[in-house]
Parts: C-alpha cells; structure tokens; sequence
C-alpha cells in the first residue's frame, strides 16, 4: 500500500451526487488483477512504447473524492500507482480510448466550464464512474518515460520533480482518452482530484449489474 506522501491539498472540490448529501463513506470496487497492454501506439511521446504490465488485484474508490470525503478522510493510506489507475480505467478494454464520450465523461464539449457532481455518467465494467474528465487523477508514480519490457505491478520511476495525474479534466478530455499529465506535488486547482485505493479485499468482485 503506497503513503499519502503526495500534497493532498491539490484535490478537486468535486460534490456528491445530484440529490444526494455528502458522505464520508468510501464505495470501494474490487478490480480484478490480470495482463494488458499499457499504453497507446498512437498516443503522444510520454504514451509510448506499449508494453506489457502484470497487475495484482487492488480495489479503487467508485468516484473520485468529495468534499466531505476528504475532510473525513484526510488521513486516508495512499493513491494508486498509474498502471493501476491505468488497467481499472479500461474495466478490461484492449482499445486506448471511448469512442463514447458524452455517456461516460464531463469533458470541454459538456461540461459547461466547471466540473459536476461525481458519478453521474455512466461507469465503466467495473463500476468505476468518471475515469474520463471532470478532474485530473493523482497517482502515486513518479513522472518518468516507459519501460518496454514487462512489468508486473510497476510503481514508476524512483524519484522526479513531478508526480503523474492521468484522466484529463472538464476543460479537456476531447479525444476520450485517459491521457497522462504531470504536476508538481505542491499544485492545485479545480482540475485535480484523486481517488482513494487499498488492497484488494476477500469476496467477489464488484463489476456494475452483477
């Protein structure tokens, strides 16, 4: 389990649900480990090579945190590496982006110019909601470039200046790709969020409709 060494001050102040108070509670999603290829052949620089990464299970957070999460849970155990992040935003998808745009993402064609209430698109296969737009999501690597042999559960680059976001934001988003950016630690803005991670726990998976 990775610290919560980063800023967590940098947090989007994104609300709860339309028509729903906010909660401290954290909906946990068990993801399923496995293989994918990481990656886009046709992505910017940073995006490439596509490679292989092994992935144990990890359970992720459905929506990114809310407000009156973060406030309850300020002291919460860490993000996830951007493999993880990576491999639970395509819910098992081999292709690098959503064709789908409007159903699953706020992005600068809908948003309207500001980020919206967490899950109120439609979730991808294992019921994460937002992967796409509304905010950028911290991860827990190092910025840095790709390996292109296999990894089995990499955790990025041993030290940089700059930590990974992945998911792009309400302003951005446009081509429906979980794209990488880059932040200093310290930053924020209303274009950052992160979500809450842990180990995986006992029990069956919790994929949306099962």
């Amino acid at each position: 389990m990775k610290g919560a060494a980063l800023a967590l001050a940098a947090l989007a102040l994104v609300g709860a649900p339309a028509g729903r108070p906010q909660q401290p509670g954290i909906d946990m999603v068990n993801v399923p480990g496995g293989a994918f290829e990481m990656g886009s052949a046709t992505g910017r620089d940073d995006e490439r090579p596509v490679h292989s990464v092994r992935i144990g299970a990890f359970s992720l957070s459905r929506t990114a945190v809310t407000v009156g999460q973060y406030r309850a849970f300020v002291d919460a155990s860490g993000y996830r590496t951007e493999a993880e992040w990576e491999y639970a935003a395509r819910g098992g998808r081999s292709g690098y982006c959503d064709a789908d745009l409007d159903s699953v993402a706020w992005f600068e064609g809908n948003s309207g110019g500001s980020t919206h209430p967490v899950g109120s698109k439609r979730p991808n296969a294992y019921g994460l909601y937002d992967m796409i737009g509304n905010v950028w999501e911290w991860c827990s690597d190092w910025y840095g470039g790709y390996p292109p042999s296999l990894q089995t559960n990499p955790t990025g680059s041993s030290d940089g200046s700059n930590r990974i976001n992945r998911g792009e934001a309400w302003y951005g988003a446009s081509r429906g790709c979980w794209r990488r950016g880059k932040n200093t630690p310290d930053d924020r803005g209303n274009g950052l969020g992160f979500r809450l991670a842990a180990d995986a726990s006992p029990g069956p998976v919790d994929r949306e409709g099962t």
